[in-house]
């Protein structure tokens, strides 16, 4: 094997596997910590997560989270969907029968809106929010002002036949859905004003857009980096092993997060693809995990069958 650089020699003995084929890195464990370095070298793109390494390297160092610590769980009105974090702290939850809000201290929850019904997807940026819901036959988008949601634009709706939850990921250029009932994605141009209908060689059932415009999808025990351009999917990397992935999200260190279907197991991704670790609770959901929201190490995890929302705090 090829000596490590000395400046990136650990102080402390560690583990090394050699790279393969399938897994272009080298793993150095130090204690609870981990350097995932691409192979060959190439410093622009190493990724660290640990302490005590080089300012040579120019990267972030991100502490890869140990456990889940149960807060708190909170009954929705109806079955429960979607989570996500609002920039106050607060946490919009889409339920069966219409948004609730839920404080960030997680002491209340209140009525948001409830003027649409089975709001399988809840998502705030600066200006809008954006809310994917369904009514009789017909699912629909539509983007609301974030700071009065009876001001809103239908972006486009589809047929539905079936009884499955659709989802949504929304960026600054795309709003992404899955189509239960065709298992096809819709994708919304915000430029274009247009939207394209494509088959991903994979069922995705959790969609999530990474700050840099890239699609993450899980699916087939998969999460899958995608780039989108022309309407069309490339492939930048799958990660394998992620048994029952159902949805999907990322903090703010880069991190990602796929929580499970059924198994109570939340699996924790490097940017590269690398799996890094699975964590356990046991009051991770039951039954079908919805769409999870994590922000200031909060993790908000919906819970559909269970008609309920838990929060988590995330351990380093």
């Amino acid at each position: 094997m090829e000596e490590l650089p000395t400046y990136i020699k650990p102080s402390l003995p560690v583990s090394i596997t050699t790279p393969t084929s399938t897994n272009n890195y080298i793993m150095l464990v130090r204690k609870h910590y981990l350097i995932a370095i691409s192979w060959p070298w190439s410093y622009k793109k190493t990724e660290v997560f640990g302490q005590n390494t080089s300012r040579l390297l120019n990267v972030s160092l991100v502490t890869i989270p140990s456990s889940l610590t149960f807060i708190s769980e909170h009954e929705t009105d109806g079955a429960c969907y979607s989570a996500n974090h609002r920039q106050d702290g607060d946490i919009l939850i889409g339920t069966h029968n219409g948004i609730q809000l839920l404080s960030r201290d997680g002491n209340e929850l209140s009525e948001y809106s409830s003027s649409e019904k089975v709001v399988t997807g809840v998502i705030e940026t600066p200006q809008n929010v954006f809310i994917l819901h369904r009514e009789s036959d017909i699912s629909k988008v539509e983007m609301c002002l974030a700071g009065d949601i009876t001001k809103r634009q239908q972006l486009f709706q589809f047929d539905r036949t079936g009884n499955g939850a659709a989802v949504m990921a929304v960026s600054d250029r795309y709003v992404v859905v899955n189509h239960p009932d065709t298992k096809q994605l819709i994708i919304y141009d915000f430029i274009t004003k247009q939207t394209e209908t494509i088959h991903p060689d994979v069922y995705l059932l959790g969609l999530h857009f990474l700050p840099d415009g890239h699609l993450l999808g899980a699916g087939g025990y998969k999460l899958i980096k995608y780039k989108i351009e022309n309407g069309k999917l490339t492939t930048v990397w799958t990660c394998d092993g992620v048994t029952d992935g159902y949805s999907v999200c990322t903090d703010a260190n880069g991190l990602i997060y796929v929580s499970g279907k059924g198994l109570k197991s939340l699996y924790i991704i490097s940017l590269s693809g690398v799996l890094l670790k699975t964590l356990t609770h046991d009051k991770l959901p039951s039954v079908f995990g919805g769409v999870p929201s994590i922000r200031d190490g909060i993790l908000a995890v919906p819970g559909w069958g269970d008609k309920k929302v838990y929060l988590f705090e995330i351990e380093t």
